[in-house]
């Protein structure tokens, strides 16, 4: 297909704009006059009695920009409040938090290194979180170069796709998938994490159709990323954030989570659930475990950035626990997070 460079693009391009559309943190929620305390339940509602974990619970948050984060603190909020697991964003399809051989570094600092210290001190495990297709915070540099190379993700008109300010690598081409799993690789032999987690595994929605060999390069490859990392790190547990609705993931954007938790590809599956309503949250859940029919377990992402309380939050964990799902993962720790969710949460 030949590459079509429209006016936009290349202002886009050239201007170097480096945001990212859906990982970016929340902006904190906006403090009415006077400070409400997010710790008290709703006003007006009466607390909803939260049920006992089934078993051992994974109790998660999840870092999107790990720059700057005082991680010993940050650990140490999370052990006293209940936590025990952490997946931290290691890279991006353009872009490193650590000092790689691979990848642009961004970051002033070894942040996964200063992370892995501080929450190990705390007894909390860490999965490093790879956005995988996704060229999330990459300097205009990173993905001039790209497209120079002819590497980047096309829409079905022939010109770049961008989502927000950033484009996508595309999953078709062999060399994009090697050097991705190269990166991860590199991580992985270099830090002593828990798990590595796939995130952004899939096209966007907006790719054009969906192909069956599109799915297949997303399948392959993360066939490929469970048997590479098994075989460089024993025992490390391979798993995907993926897209809540079934249908949607894999007929828009060739990520078919039933079937790799059927091929026994990942070890967990982290629906990510975000919604303000606990009936939609309680109808997904239900869809999501007729579809997995317990092979694997899933470990619910519940969008904590989308509450005002730290009450709501809780009744969605009570709404995981109903379903006697083994843990939940929230998204995602920020300054709105840690002082006005986090200390109203009760396990």
């Amino acid at each position: 297909m030949r590459w079509k460079w429209n006016t936009f693009t290349l202002a886009v391009v050239a201007m170097g704009l480096t945001s990212c559309y859906s990982h970016k943190t929340p902006p904190d929620v906006a403090r009415p006059e006077p400070t409400p305390d997010y710790r008290l339940p709703i006003p007006g509602t009466t607390p909803t009695p939260m049920p006992r974990p089934v078993g051992a619970e994974m109790r998660g948050v999840w870092f999107s920009d790990p720059r700057s984060v005082n991680w010993r603190q940050a650990m140490s909020d999370l052990h006293k409040a209940g936590f025990n697991t952490v997946f931290v964003n290691f890279s991006s399809a353009g872009a490193a938090f650590y000092p790689s051989r691979l990848l642009p570094n961004i970051a002033s600092r070894d942040e996964m290194r200063l992370c892995i210290d501080a929450a190990h001190a705390e007894g909390i495990q860490v999965h490093a979180k790879f956005i995988v297709w996704y060229m999330f915070q990459a300097t205009t540099t990173q993905q001039s170069k790209m497209a120079r190379d002819r590497r980047l993700l096309l829409q079905p008109n022939g010109q770049i796709l961008f989502q927000g300010d950033s484009t996508w690598l595309n999953p078709a081409l062999k060399k994009n998938r090697d050097e991705r799993l190269a990166a991860i690789l590199e991580a992985v032999q270099s830090y002593p994490v828990e798990g590595v987690q796939l995130d952004y595994m899939r096209y966007p929605d907006n790719a054009g159709p969906m192909t069956m060999g599109r799915r297949d390069a997303i399948t392959r490859f993360v066939a490929d990323v469970r048997s590479e990392v098994k075989r460089v790190r024993p025992g490390t547990l391979i798993s995907v954030s993926n897209f809540y609705d079934y249908n949607r993931a894999r007929n828009e954007m060739g990520q078919d989570w039933v079937l790799w938790a059927q091929r026994g590809y990942v070890d967990f599956l982290c629906p990510m659930d975000y919604t303000r309503d606990t009936g939609s949250l309680d109808q997904w859940i239900r869809a999501q475990q007729r579809l997995i029919g317990g092979r694997i377990p899933m470990y619910i992402g519940l969008g904590a950035y989308m509450q005002k309380y730290a009450s709501q939050v809780n009744d969605q964990i009570a709404v995981v626990r109903r379903h006697n799902n083994p843990g939940f993962v929230l998204f995602a720790y920020n300054e709105n997070f840690r002082e006005n969710i986090l200390p109203g949460l009760r396990f």
